[in-house]
């Protein structure tokens, strides 16, 4: 059974204060309902967006909102600026759902046309931690709690309720994180082959410690490349650190480094807010059919029993399954790796385009993550 090679992506889980094993404690809210609006009559020259939602949470525990959007449908979204109304923290809640309104100021943010496109989406998540997760990917719930192991193979049996990003993460969100905390790539959390390797997808500029960085076209909403396990912990730990421009900080929260590259036995850190899948984690997330404790696993982890079939890319690298396709189709895995495209033979493809469930349900995703590695595809064995 053929597989593609792992070229170091991604992706992390997220919990609110830890690693929580109550169903009860670790409930997240529901967003649900979202619907937005320009005004380019009233308001010519600001161009505000109303954005509604409906948020739920059976423990009616206060929110925290974000607002992401997705200027050209290419699935790369981007962390919004110059909002009001219901975002930030303390957004109320009930388990029936309250509708909310937020307001976006397209006109006061830098980079925007004050005119949006009928390609623009927009994206609400909710956490009832004071910390997002990082802009680009949302994250989805794994419930469930107890469930058995997969008997094929022993792994899966997770007792406690977690979040997983959805996809993985990206080169336009580790830019994120290298530009809050790279000027002097600490421990090497950059690597050449990001902008000499064709499937890298990352520049770096400047000198240090004043180094900047950017993605290479077409790159941005691909999966980032050429990161070590160790590379996702300083993620973990930036992330669970609120994201400051302190690399100080990548060095403990989540994991305890003392800025090691190299080693084993490194473990999260009690209280961890985001951290690198388990590898019963990442089996659940992607093989659990979901539905009850007992409700057992998929053969293949796009919601199917039936082999996949490959998908095929643009010229931008786009998978040809589609945004938001339900096919039952991968990035490689019988007969070659057939999305071919920036000269390889075989490359990374968009988030969220190489088919399978999407919008996932909250068992099953293409983003399968294992310490730290994101495999493109792995067929459950027996």
């Amino acid at each position: 059974m053929k597989t593609k090679p792992v070229y170091s992506l991604f992706c992390l889980l997220f919990a609110l204060g830890s690693l929580l094993t109550s169903l009860h404690a670790a409930s997240a809210p529901v967003v649900s309902g979202v619907g937005f609006l320009q005004d380019v009559v009233l308001n010519p020259g600001a161009r505000r967006v109303t954005v509604t939602y409906t948020l739920a949470h059976p423990d009616s525990l206060p929110c925290t909102v974000f607002l992401e959007a997705d200027p050209d449908g290419s699935g790369a979204y981007l962390r919004l600026t110059a909002v009001s109304g219901a975002v930030g923290e303390g957004v109320t809640s009930n388990p029936g759902g309250l509708v909310k309104t937020a307001v976006w100021d397209v006109g006061a943010s830098p980079g925007w046309a004050k005119v949006l496109y009928p390609a623009v989406r927009i994206w609400v998540t909710a956490t009832t931690g004071s910390v997002p997760p990082p802009s680009g990917t949302p994250f989805v719930t794994v419930g469930d709690p107890g469930n058995a192991a997969d008997p094929a193979t022993t792994y899966g049996a997770v007792g406690y309720e977690f979040q997983i990003q959805k996809f993985e993460f990206t080169n336009a969100e580790y830019v994120e994180f290298l530009n809050a905390v790279g000027g002097s790539n600490p421990n090497g959390i950059y690597s050449p082959s990001m902008s000499g390797d064709p499937r890298g997808g990352i520049t770096q500029s400047g000198a240090s410690p004043s180094f900047t960085y950017a993605v290479k076209a077409n790159m941005g909403d691909k999966p980032v490349n050429y990161v070590s396990w160790f590379d996702a912990a300083r993620v973990a730990n930036w992330l669970h650190n609120g994201r400051l421009a302190n690399p100080a900080l990548l060095e403990s929260g989540a994991y305890t480094l003392n800025n090691a590259t190299t080693g084993v036995g490194f473990t999260k850190n009690a209280g961890a807010t985001y951290w690198i899948p388990s590898e019963n984690e990442w089996y659940k997330a992607a093989y659990y059919k979901g539905g009850g404790v007992s409700a057992g696993y998929w053969i293949y982890p796009t919601k199917s029993d039936t082999e996949p079939t490959d998908v095929t890319a643009t010229s931008t690298g786009v998978g040809s399954a589609g945004l938001g396709s339900t096919a039952n189709s991968i990035n490689a895995y019988s007969g070659g790796y057939h999305a071919d495209w920036n000269g390889q033979d075989g490359n990374v493809t968009t988030v969220g385009s190489n088919g399978g469930p999407w919008p996932m349900a909250p068992m099953t995703w293409a983003a399968m993550c294992l310490n730290g590695m994101t495999v493109l595809f792995r067929a459950r064995p027996g």
